[in-house]
């Protein structure tokens, strides 16, 4: 199962689905709130680009409500850029930038 707050993103990850398997689903579900998924359900957790933006105490404890009670696996995904991509290239650069005109980057 597929959780994301997006229906637009889950529309891309749909797409890219083999669509003659049909042991998924893919719902739209805010993970600071109680999460669709039956307790003790779960052998795999995993996140991907998102576990820093939600409220800790809460998804600590969603994800021991919904584990499995025989054991489960929690995994996290992170991206890490090469240093000479376009994207670090563009962060570097904007951050200069606003360095020159006395302006701090956003804060988290």
């Amino acid at each position: 199962m597929g959780l994301d707050i997006s229906e637009q993103m889950l529309d891309i990850f749909r797409q890219k689905l083999d669509n003659k398997q049909q042991n998924w689903k893919l719902k739209q579900a805010d993970a600071n709130q109680v999460l669709p998924v039956p307790d003790s359900s779960t052998k795999v957790i995993f996140s991907s680009r998102t576990i820093h933006l939600l409220e800790l105490e809460h998804i600590v404890n969603e994800s021991f409500r919904i584990a499995d009670r025989q054991g489960a696996v929690f995994l996290i995904g992170r991206i890490q850029r090469q240093p000479d991509s376009a994207r670090e290239t563009m962060r570097k650069k904007m951050r200069n930038l606003l360095h020159e005109y006395g302006r701090s980057q956003r804060q988290k």
